[in-house]
């Protein structure tokens, strides 16, 4: 980790409250492998540096909840976007305003 970055609370923002309805299910429950595609990526955010791991649900947010094994580990924080039908905008903003107040970047 570069110097500048050493003593900064870094937080990563997960944006997994899509609808898929073009996809016609749930793409964060889509199997890659023998896993889950969103469980694939909570493995490299918790594998990583980051401090905070914030994950934005939305469509489907009981079923990924319930299905998503990383979800259940402890740097990682659920919040859910009630309002993600208006676009991926208010996922991000949601996941920011959940940031730890401490987040530096």
């Amino acid at each position: 980790m570069q110097p500048e970055f050493r003593n900064r609370h870094v937080t990563g923002v997960i944006l997994a409250a899509g609808s898929s309805v073009r996809m016609g299910r749930a793409k964060q429950l889509l199997p890659v492998g023998e896993r889950l595609l969103l469980d694939h990526v909570l493995d490299a955010a918790l594998g990583s540096r980051l401090n905070d791991i914030v994950v934005v649900l939305g469509a489907h947010a009981d079923e990924v909840r319930e299905r998503v094994a990383g979800l259940r580990r402890g740097r990682v924080r659920i919040v859910v976007n009630e309002e993600h039908r208006n676009g991926i905008s208010t996922s991000l903003r949601r996941g920011i305003e959940a940031c730890d107040a401490r987040t530096d970047a």
